[in-house]
């Protein structure tokens, strides 16, 4: 209920944190921006009104539109007893996903990336950022969104840009992600691979 969103979020605040939520209904998500939450993950039916909400509120919106999409094309695990009933409903959940999202930028909401792996397997991650893209995203807001704007949302100053006295956590590719997104989805385009300075790859 949302007395207890609100405790949350008052316990939180009081050790300097933020409190993030899995959403996909409007209620849901409207509970959490009422109550303080300071941002929405998945956000699957979201609308311009609730938009709005976020803006007004500052509420930020972490949109996991890759996991839909991998689950509709790769399958569910084997474990899961609903996967043939899911896979049925994912078609139409990844097309109202997309517009919604893509309304949701288009109002102006402070989109972060994710992408809920864990639920898919890791090493996918970086094809949200073609999802971004897609929704109306230019390719640089989209690597600015799991870059600096996610540096900027968690409160670190020194993280998100290439410059002197930030955390050297580097990718080198061998072609230019701005001409296309796609390149750094791929492994192979990788060239390079520094964390804190030190060269892993």
């Amino acid at each position: 209920n949302k007395k207890e969103l609100k405790t949350i979020v008052n316990e939180a605040s009081s050790n300097g944190m933020k409190v993030s939520a899995h959403c996909h209904s409007l209620k849901g998500m409207n509970n959490c921006i009422d109550a303080g939450f300071s941002s929405i993950e998945h956000g699957t039916f979201i609308d311009k009104k609730t938009s709005q909400r976020m803006v007004e509120k500052k509420v930020s919106l972490v949109p996991t539109l890759l996991v839909h999409q991998f689950l509709y094309e790769h399958g569910f695990p084997a474990w899961d007893n609903y996967a043939t009933e899911k896979t049925e409903k994912l078609k139409e959940i990844v097309k109202v996903h997309k517009e919604n999202i893509s309304v949701a930028y288009e109002e102006g909401v402070n989109i972060l990336m994710g992408t809920d792996s864990g639920v898919i397997s890791h090493g996918h991650n970086l094809e949200e950022l073609t999802h971004l893209v897609d929704i109306g995203m230019s390719p640089e807001e989209a690597i600015a969104s799991g870059t600096v704007k996610a540096a900027e949302y968690l409160g670190q100053d020194n993280l998100g840009f290439v410059k002197e006295n930030h955390v050297a956590d580097l990718i080198l590719v061998n072609s230019n992600p701005l001409d296309d997104i796609s390149v750094l989805s791929d492994n192979d385009n990788i060239l390079n691979v520094l964390q804190d300075g030190d060269v892993l790859k």
